[in-house]
């Protein structure tokens, strides 16, 4: 690794998470925006929106792509540090929330593809390499493993 960075990226908010495609070809962001024209501050940080928005970031452009994908949410204010982790399989991107759910989209159709319910704040999303499994972890001490529907028909 350089001293430098290569390029630096200005999100406007929050970041709480951050998770790179298995080609290596975009970067998925967790972001929760602040108000327009605020200006961070560390001593006062401006107040932050509830709504988490998954950014995509290009790696050959380093461009953020328009669009975003959006439903998971985050409560916790901006002077409290926490993480959603997310991850990127082949055809799907995960997330955990704030509202007691992990998130899954379609990576390619940026459609929510299903909500996994929990007890409490889903805090990481994980992809099995090159399978239908995925685990979420949670608040409410608990691991739970899902299976694709269309692993569930093969078996």
């Amino acid at each position: 690794m350089r001293n430098g960075a290569e390029k630096i990226i200005e999100m406007h908010g929050h970041i709480v998470g951050v998770a790179i495609s298995p080609d290596q070809s975009e970067l998925y962001v967790n972001v929760r925006s602040w108000p327009e024209g605020s200006i961070p501050n560390l001593d006062y940080p401006p107040c932050i929106s509830s709504q988490i928005e998954m950014k995509v970031i290009d790696l050959e452009t380093l461009e953020v792509r328009p669009g975003a994908l959006v439903g998971h949410v985050g409560f916790t204010p901006s002077e409290h540090a926490f993480y959603l982790y997310g991850d990127v399989s082949e055809d799907m991107v995960g997330s955990g929330s704030e509202d007691k759910k992990g998130y899954i989209w379609d990576r390619h159709y940026l459609c929510n593809v299903a909500r996994l319910a929990h007890e409490k704040c889903v805090n990481c999303v994980a992809f099995q390499s090159g399978g239908g499994l995925c685990a979420t972890a949670s608040d409410d001490c608990t691991i739970k493993l899902w299976q694709s529907a269309e692993d569930a028909r093969q078996t």
